[in-house]
């Protein structure tokens, strides 16, 4: 079952349409948990500017998308959505991680909880680009109906 997709605040319909097709080429991929992806169009105009914000319980996503993100072509789009899409997936592991333990050294030790801090998002964005390369052979044998 795919989520429900709700975009939003987007006064050019062609980049409304572009964002949500990048959700629903990706949507299958989602965990079965997330029930709504919220796309919404952000004033920060970054060259890559995409960011997702997992709800707590894990049963929406919420993503940020800037102007420039539609300047790309469509296959760049696609994996820019699906890196958003992954951190649904990851979600309930980093909520874990960071209000748990790094809050906690953040009261303790100020030089190990920025330490800790730094690291764990660059793991973060690693898995989460390693899933998006995952997404990505996936479909490929999908669209191709190789097993």
């Amino acid at each position: 079952m795919r989520p429900n997709i709700h975009v939003h605040y987007f006064e050019n319909k062609q980049i409304e349409a572009d964002v949500k097709r990048s959700v629903l080429l990706s949507a299958h991929l989602l965990p079965v948990w997330v029930d709504d992806v919220h796309v919404f169009n952000t004033e920060k105009d970054d060259d890559f500017y995409l960011q997702a914000f997992p709800v707590p319980h894990y049963r929406e996503i919420k993503i940020e998308v800037s102007l420039s993100w539609s300047h790309k072509d469509e296959r760049r789009r696609v994996q820019m959505m699906r890196h958003e899409l992954a951190h649904a997936i990851i979600a309930p592991m980093t909520d874990y991680v960071f209000r748990k333990v790094i809050a906690y050294l953040e009261d303790k030790n100020r030089e190990l909880y920025e330490f800790v801090e730094s690291e764990f998002r660059d793991r973060m964005e690693s898995v989460t680009q390693e899933l998006v390369f995952l997404f990505d052979r996936v479909e490929q044998k999908r669209t191709s109906g190789t097993e």
